[in-house]
């Protein structure tokens, strides 16, 4: 299903003894002798939700934060087909890998401007792994049916369109979930030891 209603949430504080055993949680503070946690119960500003069933083998839908600073405003939108340019390739997503840029942008902590000149902007999803759908003219080291892992931006749905440069061919024996966690936390190490650190061999 996808959802198109509107939600917010509401926080409250609780007793971590009160939480039940398995719970995820962020210790904050101590009060009283005991120690509490903030915790998000998700409610309707509308009534119920509601809910669409889509063909999502033939409807590129993505995740979408449609009330600026508000994380429970995201949603799955369709998206328009989108056709490719020269140098570009179309993804069926099958994981995705979420980081701290997508909490930054869900919770408006950023301005538009710090965005620009960006690769993905101020789009939920960024690493990926999926199947190759389709290829653009210019594209002849990758081909339709290819598992692929890489940079695509706004990549938090079933399609993603990413430049040939930013993907490559996944080894078979990773996971498409385990090849999604990749792509910015090796960018990362690699411009920190390459180009700001100056490591190279010997």
């Amino acid at each position: 299903p996808v959802d198109n209603g509107a939600a917010s949430s509401v926080s409250r504080s609780v007793p971590i003894a009160s939480l039940d055993a398995g719970a995820y949680f962020e210790r904050s503070m101590g009060w009283g002798g005991k120690d509490y946690v903030q915790t998000l119960e998700p409610i309707a500003t509308d009534g119920e939700r509601s809910t669409q069933d889509v063909e999502l083998a033939s409807t590129p839908v993505r995740a979408v934060v449609t009330t600026p600073g508000n994380i429970g405003s995201i949603k799955l939108e369709r998206q328009p087909k989108q056709l490719l340019a020269p140098d570009e390739i179309l993804v069926d997503v099958r994981a995705v890998g979420l980081n701290f840029k997508d909490v930054v942008v869900a919770t408006a902590m950023l301005g538009d401007e710090a965005w620009e000149n960006g690769m993905s902007g101020a789009t939920i999803g960024m690493d990926c792994a999926g199947v190759v759908l389709a290829v653009g003219a210019n594209v002849h080291d990758f081909a339709v049916g290819d598992e692929v892992v890489g940079l695509a931006p706004a990549c938090a749905g079933n399609r993603a369109v990413a430049h040939r440069r930013h993907l490559v061919k996944k080894p078979a024996a990773v996971s498409f979930t385990d090849a999604a966690a990749v792509p910015t936390a090796y960018v990362t190490a690699g411009i920190a030891l390459e180009r700001l650190a100056r490591l190279s061999a010997g």
